[in-house]
C-alpha cells in the first residue's frame, strides 16, 4: 500500500483534515501530514526521515498558502530523496497564477476548484479506490496489525501525530531503519523507553481511575505489554510495528491529551 505525506500550509489545515479522513477511509495510509512535523533548527534530519519512508506526497495548494515556504521545501526535499515518486498537486483556487502551479506541479495536478466531488473521485482512482464504494472497504490491509478501537478523527490525528514523533525519536536515538528486525530483550526495551522520553513527554496520560499517570511509567507499562503480545500478531518483529504498536497502546489505554511542554515541569511534580 502507498504511504502517502500530506504537504500543506497551516491555512489549509480545514481541507486535509477532511482529505485524510476520506483517505483514511478509503484504506489508504496516511504516514504524516506537515501538521505532524515540528518545524525548527533541529527538524531537517526528521523531514528526510520521514519522507523516505514516503511513496507518494500530495502538495495542497491554495489561494492562502501559495507563499509557504514550507510546503516548497517539503516538495524539493521529497524530489531529491524520491525523484522517480510522484507528487501530486491537490489545487483549491483558479486564481492561483500559471506561474505558481507550474512550480509546484510534479506528476499530476487535481483540480479541486468549483468541483470538490469531482476532485476526490479523481485524486481515489489514482489510488484504485472508488469514490465511497465498496470494493476498498472489503481490501485487507498489507500489515496484519492487532484489532484497534475506533477512534474520532481527534483520536485518529493524535495517534498518526504520536506514531510520527516516537518513530522519528527512536530513528535518531538507534539509526535503525523502518524494517530493521529489533529483539525485544529487557535492555532493548529500556533502550526504547529512554529513546520515547522526550517526545512522549508531548503528552499526558490518564488513566480508567482518572489518574494522571507518569510519562515513563505509562511507556513502561505499554512496552511491556507490547513485548508480550507482538508475537501474536507477527513472527518477523521489525522496528516499525513495535513503536507503532507502543503508540497505539498509549492511545488504547490511557486517555492522552496534548500539553503544553512549558508546562511539563509543573505537571510531573504534580504526579506522585
Amino acid at each position: 500500500m502507498d504511504k502517502i505525506f500530506v504537504s500543506h500550509a497551516p491555512e489549509d489545515v480545514g481541507f486535509v483534515n477532511l482529505l485524510v479522513a476520506l483517505l483514511e477511509h478509503h484504506n489508504l495510509e496516511i504516514c504524516c501530514t506537515s501538521s505532524d512535523l515540528k518545524y525548527g533548527a533541529a527538524s531537517r534530519q526528521d523531514i528526510k526521515i520521514t519522507l523516505n519512508g514516503t511513496e507518494v506526497l500530495l502538495a495542497i495548494l491554495s489561494e492562502k498558502s501559495v507563499d509557504s515556504t514550507v510546503k516548497y521545501h517539503e516538495i524539493e526535499e521529497f524530489r531529491s530523496l524520491k525523484p522517480d515518486s510522484p507528487v501530486i498537486l491537490l489545487l483549491l483556487d483558479s486564481s492561483i497564477p500559471e506561474e505558481t502551479v507550474i512550480r509546484f506541479e510534479g506528476t499530476g495536478t487535481i483540480n479541486f476548484a468549483n468541483r470538490m466531488l469531482g476532485g476526490y473521485e479523481e485524486l481515489l482512482k489514482l489510488f484504485d479506490r472508488e469514490f465511497l464504494g465498496k470494493s476498498d472497504q472489503d481490501e485487507p490491509k498489507k500489515r496484519k496489525t492487532p484489532r484497534r478501537k475506533k477512534a474520532d478523527r481527534r483520536g485518529k490525528s493524535l495517534a498518526r501525530r504520536m506514531r510520527v514523533g516516537f518513530w522519528l525519536s527512536y530513528a535518531r536515538s538507534s539509526g535503525k531503519g523502518k524494517f530493521d528486525d529489533i529483539d525485544l530483550g529487557l535492555h532493548e526495551q529500556h533502550k526504547i523507553v529512554e529513546s520515547l522520553k522526550n517526545d512522549a513527554e508531548n503528552y499526558e496520560y490518564t488513566d480508567q481511575a482518572g489518574q494522571l499517570v507518569e510519562t515513563e511509567q505509562a511507556l513502561q507499562n505499554v512496552m511491556t505489554k507490547t513485548s508480550e503480545e507482538i508475537y501474536d500478531w507477527t513472527s518477523e518483529v521489525k522496528a516499525i510495528h513495535v513503536i507503532e504498536a507502543i503508540a497505539e497502546e498509549l492511545i488504547d489505554g490511557y486517555d492522552v491529551r496534548t500539553v503544553d511542554r512549558r508546562n511539563n515541569n509543573e505537571r510531573r511534580n504534580g504526579i506522585i
